[in-house]
Parts: structure tokens; sequence; C-alpha cells
């Protein structure tokens, strides 16, 4: 009994206290990056650019002057004038402070970044719309494998809503 009792202090005595000679407890390694549960495959072609023509939108062409008025505000044309007409209206437009996260936006931009340097790519489970404050975390996430280095890892970056959109931070 006093042997046991003599050994398992010696065990214990070398994990906490490793020799001189470097035989201390081998480093744990490190915890596997859970993969997130969204392929991120290809690039989202129904998101519309901002260099992109009106039909290329799916939009009609602009209406005429015998248009309805409706139709006339929703392209911002209400003079009945076009070009020749100059009205000075003076506006007061302050910064939001939310906006709307689309999960589409999201794995677009995040395709459009990092396609070229990883092999895959994977994102948090979204909603398809979302009202997230700017600026502030969104509580997602997406991730690519790096294979640049000596073993392929997963790198973690969280997304952001800002006024130009989908931005991501990776996690240190």
């Amino acid at each position: 009994m006093v042997a046991v009792a003599c050994l398992a202090a010696v065990g214990i005595g070398r994990a906490f206290w490793p020799s001189p000679e470097g035989g201390g407890p081998a480093p744990r390694p490190a915890a596997p990056v859970k993969e997130l549960p969204v392929v991120v495959d290809s690039a989202e072609p129904e998101l519309i650019g901002t260099d992109l023509g009106r039909s290329a939108m799916g939009l009609p062409p602009p209406p005429g002057s015998d248009a309805s008025l409706t139709e006339k505000v929703l392209v911002e044309d209400v003079t009945g004038g076009g070009a020749w007409t100059v009205q000075f209206i003076d506006y007061h437009v302050f910064p939001p402070d939310s906006g709307v996260l689309p999960a589409k936006a999201v794995q677009g931009r995040f395709w459009d970044q990092y396609r070229k340097d990883a092999k895959e790519l994977r994102c948090d489970k979204m909603p398809p719309l979302k009202r997230v404050a700017l600026g502030a975390g969104t509580g997602y996430r997406c991730q690519y494998l790096d294979v640049d280095g000596d073993a392929p890892r997963w790198v973690n970056a969280k997304v952001f809503l800002e006024e130009v959109g989908p931005v991501f931070r990776e996690i240190e």
C-alpha cells in the first residue's frame, strides 16, 4: 500500500514538475476547428452590382413622358423635364446606425475575397435577411481552408456589416 502511494506521488510530481532533461508531460495538441455548416462553392449571380444597367438587373426601361406619376416616382423623375429641369432640394442625411445583412451577399463577398487563396470556404447558417448594427459584430463567422503552410488549417473570420456591405475580420 505504501509502495503504491509512493509511485502515485512520483507520477503526479512528474506531471506537474518536469525533469530538467525535458522529460515533462507532452504538449496537448490543439483542439480541431469545427467546420461551419454552409459550404460556399460559387459566386452568387443574383447579387446586383452598381455597374449593371437596368435591363441586366431585370428592371424595365425608364418611363416615357406620358408615364403615370407612380412610374415616374419609381425612377425619381417627377418633374417631367428630364435633364433640362433644375430643382434644389435640401436633404439632411445622417449615416445609418443599422442595415440589412443578406446571407447571399455575405457568401458572395466571401467567395470573391477568398476563393483564390483557399481550398474550401464555409459560413455559418444565416437567415436570408437580418437587420444588424453597422460596425458591430453580427455574431456570424465564415472560414476558409488555408493550404499554403506546412499543414492545412482553418482560418476563421467574423462577419461585420459596414456601409460598403459585408466585411470580414480574421480571428487571431
